[in-house]
């Protein structure tokens, strides 16, 4: 039987995001918060795109407009750090963030 989409990860490079919950990164399981897989998933979706502040708030957060927050700058970090060897969150001056492979 061949799976359904909704039981496929969304994937990028080595890390894997499954429906149920679990993050996998080279195979090896990745404790992520709620809000940082949300945030991840949105990177994923957008690899190799920025994403600035606001899309994030809104696509994240649903937070629309011009709110001025440190909320994503905050959030960017943890994820940075949880993050292992293959990917990488860039800032990109003046737009906002850019998940991208390594090497």
């Amino acid at each position: 039987m061949l799976p359904t989409q909704t039981e496929c990860p969304l994937q990028y490079a080595d890390i894997e995001l499954w429906p149920d919950g679990r993050t996998l990164q080279h195979g090896v399981p990745v404790a992520l918060s709620p809000t940082e897989r949300a945030l991840l998933a949105a990177f994923i979706l957008q690899a190799g795109r920025a994403l600035s502040r606001r899309q994030l708030l809104a696509q994240v957060w649903g937070v629309a407009g011009g709110l001025r927050t440190r909320t994503v700058d905050i959030h960017v970090n943890h994820l940075r750090r949880k993050l292992g060897p293959g990917l990488r969150l860039v800032t990109v001056f003046g737009v906002g963030y850019r998940l991208e492979r390594e090497g």
